[in-house]
């Protein structure tokens, strides 16, 4: 068993081993990580992640800088996949191929590279939690699963859909105390979850502004999901046809409630307007869970065998998409990071943010300048932008480039003086 953490352990180190040659946080970082204060647990007028906010601010507290950031983010998608092979293990034992199939049909998907080899994402703490409740649960450890689940549900707000499932798997179990104790916190803290979507939903720009209701805004997200990462759809699908092949098997209750928990899982990120890879992290890992546990059940070998080729094959048609993120993410910290250093000590004068910067850019810039920040283009005596045109009256200061992967001097970032 503890040979099994180890190697998972190094598995998601391996995976994020690329992103451990930087020392400085990138911007988004800067914005969403690195300024949390625990005074925002209760000033983030937006959002409600209590647990998250305690989890962020104790790593900021404890890492220098950003390698150790990503250390601990490769041994938490480490511990994530252990507990995916002990949820596997209650429905099939881990052989060697049912371990290499979970593992490339988990770290290969462009869904994992956009939550772990960044920061700032509440997704990774929510997996964690609901893949450990659904662990404790089908172990019969009631208690600690309830304990899971009550931090799941102050790690990130779409945690609310799982409540109600939760409350009515403890009821057919009989546990009528835990079902009630579920409901009784979900009523208390719903308003909290509630009230900041809909006081904030019609303040344009606002981030709750993108919270939507309308079933048309809903059809056409799940839309959007599905044409942006069709591989993990096939996948489900794929999911769903084993299940109805395998219904007379053992274990119906645990294998529908993991059926169940993976299609709220996507649900829960229809109501936002956002399409973003790492919203759909734990739909992708209870995905993995779920294919490679039915998968293994199936008593037809050779069925099982052509499911595993197909399997494999969808998989691996993720490689561009998975490629394409590693360069992203990588060249975001590669260009950030020396931006991020000279910024730290700036020259005298004063900065304008150029026009075209990311909102989260300019507020993580403003942040490291202080009061040198100026809006009139008329009074700065420096410009920041990302665009190699120099306008009248101004002159390149300096630029920030770094060597990505097999590129040499990819540039992102220009200073511009006043001649």
């Amino acid at each position: 068993m503890k040979f099994l953490v180890l190697i998972c352990v190094l598995c998601g180190i391996l995976f994020i081993s690329p992103q451990l040659r930087f020392e400085q946080f990138n911007l988004l970082d800067i914005a969403e990580t690195t300024s949390l204060e625990y005074s925002d647990i209760l000033e983030d007028t937006m959002r409600f992640r209590p647990l998250f906010y305690i989890e962020r601010i104790t790593l900021n507290t404890i890492f220098p800088h950003v390698r150790f950031y990503f250390l601990f983010s490769g041994i938490l998608s480490g511990v994530i996949l252990y507990l995916c092979v002990l949820t596997i293990r209650k429905f099939h034992s881990a052989t060697l191929p049912v371990l290499l199939l979970l593992g490339i049909v988990y770290f290969l998907s462009p869904v994992m590279v956009d939550s772990f080899w960044r920061l700032g994402t509440a997704e990774n703490l929510l997996t964690l939690l609901l893949v450990a409740s659904l662990f404790l649960f089908i172990s019969k450890h009631y208690y600690f699963s309830l304990l899971s689940i009550l931090g799941l549900l102050m790690s990130k707000e779409t945690a609310v859909f799982f409540m109600p499932i939760y409350a009515g798997v403890y009821w057919l179990q009989k546990k009528y105390i835990f079902t009630i104790l579920i409901l009784t916190v979900l009523a208390i803290f719903l308003p909290f979850f509630l009230s900041r979507p809909l006081e904030y939903a019609m303040s344009p720009g606002n981030y709750t502004s993108l919270f939507t209701y309308s079933p048309a805004d809903v059809g056409r997200i799940a839309v959007g999901y599905i044409r942006a990462f069709p591989q993990l759809f096939i996948l489900g699908g794929v999911c769903i046809l084993i299940f109805v092949k395998n219904r007379q098997q053992k274990n119906l209750l645990n294998r529908t409630l993991l059926l169940i928990m993976t299609a709220i899982s996507f649900i829960s990120v229809l109501f936002f307007d956002n399409i973003q890879a790492y919203y759909l992290l734990p739909f992708h890992v209870l995905i993995s869970i779920f294919l490679v546990s039915e998968l293994f059940i199936l008593k037809n070998h050779l069925l099982r065998l052509i499911l595993a080729i197909f399997i494999i094959g969808v998989v691996l048609t993720n490689v561009k998409s998975v490629g394409q993120k590693m360069y992203f993410w990588h060249v975001d910290y590669a260009v950030d990071g020396p931006l991020v250093q000279f910024l730290q000590n700036p020259p005298v004068g004063l900065f304008q943010i150029g026009e075209g910067n990311r909102e989260d850019h300019g507020y993580a810039l403003k942040m490291l300048l202080g009061n040198q920040v100026v809006r009139n283009y008329v009074m700065a005596d420096y410009l920041i932008t990302k665009y190699e045109y120099i306008p009248e009256g101004f002159q390149l200061y300096r630029h920030f480039c770094a060597d990505v992967f097999f590129e040499e001097n990819v540039c992102r970032w220009y200073i511009l003086e006043k001649k």
